[in-house]
């Protein structure tokens, strides 16, 4: 008849009722409420996860490099190099004054963007307060979008040089494409968000029947995304962000060759096929030399669909919609800086795409110059 969730109003009710039937007097009761309130708070801390008030900081060496890996992404051996390469300072300070080393800061960066684990399993997992984690965890996604944030912006890069653009082309000639002059594949995704409380209309994919932010990225046969533009609303159709982004505009300043053929992307038939773009052929029933273009074409495109795919593989919190609360977090920087850190693995690692084309990816240091 006594349940966990049974509350002191209802243990009085009951001594109550026991009194006006005189099974007990006023004293007695009172006794038997405190036994009750007793029993509920033991039963309670029987049912409660233990946490501990002060539980001891993470020591990596403990870990595997199986362990290591799976948890952060990259391999031990790695995180200095990321660390000095990313630029982040010995010393990293919160807005409320907490302090934390530049190495702590990138892992608890990289766990949380690991999986959509709670803070309250990062708490116990690093042994640092879930305000602080938070705290510093925003913090260093600020830092590294201010500090390389124009890497995935403009298209003048220093890693992204003519020679290299050239190498880019011949990889997807070589790959089979009939174009001599195609250095990446343009596209765009959507990443799911939690329904917000208002604007929901805004954020609505009509096409995808999600909540969505929608980005749209080039990506390089070496499986760097070189270009990301967003977040925009989820409404919003991909010639749309074309326009927005301003991506002609910046290839008419960049990939131009004199006297050469420029250099243009390749993307699908949701975008207009313009001096810098390339789109298959549009109709049903097409000749077979068309046809087999398309086919081609296809094959090689599905390249930036990988390029998205290993984005939410290596950090799937932003792959988890519940996670991601537009008007209560910087959902859109979050992405951008899970694309930043893939683009990273790429380097330190060979990826899918890469291995495709047969392109190496630039070095670490080269790539965040």
């Amino acid at each position: 008849w006594w349940s966990d969730s049974a509350q002191p109003v209802r243990m009085e009710a009951v001594a109550a009722a026991a009194v006006a039937l005189g099974d007990l007097d006023d004293g007695e009761a009172a006794a038997v409420i405190g036994i009750l309130e007793q029993e509920r708070l033991r039963r309670q801390r029987q049912h409660r996860p233990q946490r501990l008030d002060n539980p001891p900081r993470l020591d990596t060496s403990k870990l595997s490099d199986k362990k290591f890996r799976k948890l952060f992404r990259f391999r031990r051996r790695h995180i200095n190099r990321l660390r000095q390469a990313l630029q982040i300072p010995n010393r990293v300070v919160t807005k409320n004054g907490s302090l934390f080393s530049g190495e702590q800061a990138l892992l608890i960066l990289l766990r949380r963007l690991a999986y959509p684990g709670r803070l309250v399993e990062l708490s116990q997992f690093f042994g640092i307060s879930e305000p602080e984690l938070s705290m510093i965890f925003n913090r260093t996604v600020d830092m590294l979008h201010q500090r390389w944030g124009y890497l995935l912006d403009r298209l003048d890069s220093p890693w992204l040089t003519r020679a290299r653009l050239d190498s880019f082309c011949r990889a997807i000639n070589r790959a089979g494409a009939p174009y001599q002059n195609v250095w990446g594949f343009l596209d765009g995704t959507i990443n799911r968000v939690c329904r917000p409380i208002r604007n929901q209309r805004l954020l609505f994919s009509g096409h995808k029947r999600v909540h969505c932010l929608k980005y749209q990225a080039i990506i390089t046969p070496c499986g760097l995304i070189a270009n990301l533009f967003g977040p925009m609303e989820g409404r919003r159709h991909d010639m749309a962000m074309l326009e927005e982004s301003g991506l002609v505009h910046a290839m008419q300043q960049h990939m131009t060759q004199p006297g050469q053929a420029d250099y243009v992307v390749y993307a699908d038939q949701g975008y207009a096929l313009h001096r810098f773009i390339q789109t298959p052929y549009r109709g049903n029933n097409l000749p077979p030399n068309q046809a087999a273009f398309n086919t081609v074409m296809s094959s090689l495109r599905v390249a930036v669909e990988w390029g998205f795919g290993r984005v939410d593989s290596l950090f799937a919190f932003c792959a988890f919609k519940k996670n991601l609360k537009v008007l209560l977090s910087p959902v859109g920087k979050y992405y951008r800086i899970a694309v930043l850190l893939t683009n990273c693995h790429s380097c330190l690692r060979r990826n899918q795409v890469c291995r495709k084309f047969r392109v190496r990816p630039p070095r670490l240091e080269t790539y965040l110059h």
